[in-house]
């Protein structure tokens, strides 16, 4: 078999994973070749219901930052706490401005820049050319956020329901599935 054909062959890509704000890295580790990642979580599921006109309101939504040490997204006010107490939430990208240190509460027409900005910074650390590797690194950030989200906790940080340390389980999960199911040899 040719190279180009091995590199076309399709990949095992366990379908039960759950969509996070940061599955197209982890999805890339797995072999795919692009990925995407929806604003609101009701546009992971098509539905001809969302054209309908509303017939209510809402809140509007909290805004967030997408903190790629915990592969999760946090509230502007926790990111408030945390970058004073555990600086490793922070970036460090050049979108991170956008959050102020006095006050984090982004414009809410630019946050979804530093989503964007953190995402391609996880893909860029995450996958490499060689799967091994990159689900290798992949593991590596799921221990890190792990790692962090116990400093969190030393520090005596509640975070937000939506913000804490349970989508970890289901991303290390998937990992494992994935390698189990594509019966690879480097587990």
């Amino acid at each position: 078999m040719s190279d180009s054909a091995k590199y076309h062959q399709p990949r095992i890509v366990p379908r039960d994973i759950g969509v996070f704000r940061t599955d197209p890295p982890f999805l890339g580790a797995a072999g795919a070749e692009a990925g995407a990642t929806g604003w609101w979580s009701n546009l992971r599921t098509f539905s001809v219901e969302r054209f309908s006109p509303t017939t209510g309101g809402g809140r509007t939504p909290t805004e967030r930052y997408l903190s790629c040490a915990l592969l999760n997204r946090i509230t502007y006010y926790e990111l408030d706490i945390l970058r004073r107490r555990v600086r490793s939430v922070l970036n460090k990208l050049g979108t991170d401005a956008l959050y102020g240190w006095e006050g984090s509460q982004p414009p809410r027409n630019k946050e979804v820049l530093q989503t964007w900005d953190a995402i391609k910074a996880l893909n860029q650390a995450l996958v490499s050319a060689e799967e091994e590797e990159s689900l290798q690194r992949c593991d590596k950030a799921v221990e890190t956020a792990r790692d962090t989200y116990a400093l969190i906790s030393r520090q005596a940080v509640a975070l937000n329901a939506k913000s804490g340390a349970s989508h970890l389980e289901d991303l290390d999960g998937a990992l494992r599935l994935f390698k189990r199911l594509a019966e690879l040899d480097f587990v």
